[in-house]
């Protein structure tokens, strides 16, 4: 298992190491199984590092960027698009569960 750039400019990776393996089980998504997991703390940083490479190329060119992960040497982006969403919402929500009440 690996995420990556399908693109190959971005050398960043995530391999089955930086994945928390007790975390990882499938769930029901419209018509789909979906799979979720964790990241180790390793993990979470490369994550950052190439989603960020990601976004910054794709602000420079004008254009969206995607992520892809393989497993078992089948390639999924659409997917792992779809991954990078639901992980950046929950971490969002995460982040802002966190923040001091306003009053």
């Amino acid at each position: 298992m690996r995420f990556f750039d399908p693109t190959g400019i971005e050398t960043s990776q995530l391999t089955k190491a930086d994945v928390v393996r007790s975390s990882i089980r499938g769930v029901p998504e419209s018509g789909h199984a979906a799979l979720v997991g964790a990241f180790t703390k390793t993990g979470a940083a490369k994550f950052c590092a190439l989603t960020r490479q990601l976004a910054r190329r794709g602000s420079r060119l004008h254009q969206p960027q995607h992520l892809a992960f393989e497993v078992a040497g089948r390639i999924y982006a659409k997917e792992a698009t779809r991954l990078l969403k639901r992980y950046l919402a929950r971490h969002l929500y995460r982040l802002l569960e966190q923040q001091p009440q306003m009053t």
